[in-house]
């Protein structure tokens, strides 16, 4: 269990509030002070939205965190790492950084962000469903991931769908431009085939692409 601690002057923080909903820092501005954590907004990364860098050589730990996320998004993605924080704090490397200890603390920054109202309503009942057993990226939680994508400035453009709602054996085509047929599904994913390459490939069913006519 991890305290907030509110008596403190956190205007070091304050360049994060234009990332984050209004009211974030009631929560966040403590963790981050309490917690001794570096942040650092960052440039769009493909392969993860933020990541966790324990204490090294008399550094604190290090939180970065993609700059282009929607504020919902970000605030999510910004809980799950300082969760990491929370959990290095208390017992360093002895747990799975995604084991249990995790989830409960990651469920209840989830929790208190819900009961501060930081989503909007639709929102916060899917964030609230994904408290008791949060995954371990967001991209892993398929309803997670939709609901924050509908606050994305961009997410009508250019007739993107997700592949889950592509019919099979499809034909399509990736944000970074691979062409694809959209095969069987495998347990959660995809199997696709793609025309470039002539591979297979497995893909998340919440991948954005675009349909090729025949």
């Amino acid at each position: 269990m991890f305290i907030l601690k509110t008596n403190k002057k956190y205007n070091k923080f304050e360049p994060l509030l234009p990332f984050i909903p209004e009211g974030s820092s009631e929560i966040i501005f403590p963790l981050l002070h309490d917690y001794k954590i570096h942040l650092k907004v960052v440039g769009s990364r493909q392969s993860k939205y933020g990541d966790f860098r324990p204490p090294h050589l008399g550094s604190p730990s290090r939180i970065s965190i993609n700059g282009d996320l929607n504020k919902y998004a970000f605030l999510v993605t910004l809980l799950h790492e300082i969760a990491h924080a929370v959990i290095w704090d208390n017992h360093k490397q002895r747990v799975q950084p995604h084991g249990p200890q995790w989830k409960y603390i990651f469920g209840e920054l989830l929790q208190k962000a819900v009961e501060f109202e930081l989503f909007p309503i639709e929102l916060a009942k899917v964030v609230s469903n994904t408290i008791s057993s949060p995954k371990a990226s967001i991209t892993a939680d398929v309803e997670l991931y939709k609901a924050l994508r509908e606050y994305d400035s961009d997410k009508n453009e250019g007739d993107w769908i997700y592949l889950q709602d592509l019919p099979e054996n499809s034909t399509f085509f990736m944000e970074n431009g691979m062409r694809c047929k959209k095969l069987e599904k495998r347990v959660k994913n995809f199997r696709c085939y793609c025309l470039d390459d002539k591979k297979h490939y497995i893909i998340r069913p919440i991948a954005l692409v675009h349909q090729i006519e025949d």
